[in-house]
Order: C-alpha cells, then structure tokens, then sequence
C-alpha cells in the first residue's frame, strides 16, 4: 500500500493543520503529488469508509474532501465541535 508523497521522486511533505471555528473543527491534510504517477486501482473504498463512519457519528454535520489541484493532494474532514463544560 502506497499513500502520500510515495510517487513523488524529490520526497515531499505531508502537512497537517487544523482550525477551530465557533461549533466547527476542521482538519486538512496535504502532500505534493506527481501528476505522472501511476493512477490507483483502488476501489475509493477507503474515503467511502470514513464517509461512512462521519455520517453514523455526525449525521449530516460532518463531511470529508478529498482532491487535486496543482499538484497538490488535500483531504478535508469537518466535524460540528462542542464545548463541554467540566
């Protein structure tokens, strides 16, 4: 299983960030991409899981993204986030 910059002769970075809005929380992960790499046989099953996953959790309050753009591969979860009080 290959994920990432795998592809990618020079290496690259995987760069994780997250933000916090009031009642949101978002978490974006992105790596360089070769645009000439082979393209996966994968079946998408692996984002159609966590869809999945996101949508028992969260109803309809929850998405994940995934794409391309100028070379650059990005996955975008948002989630609702909730204060608790202690």
């Amino acid at each position: 299983m290959t994920h990432g910059v795998a592809h990618v002769l020079e290496g690259g970075t995987v760069t994780v960030r997250a933000s916090r809005t009031p009642g949101r929380l978002t978490i974006a992960i992105e790596n360089p991409a070769d645009r000439d790499r082979p393209r996966s046989r994968g079946t998408g099953m692996g984002l159609a899981n966590v869809r999945a996953r996101l949508t028992a959790s969260y109803g309809g309050e929850a998405r994940v993204d995934a794409s391309e753009q100028s070379g650059v591969w990005r996955v975008e979860l948002s989630l609702p986030a909730t204060t608790e009080s202690t």
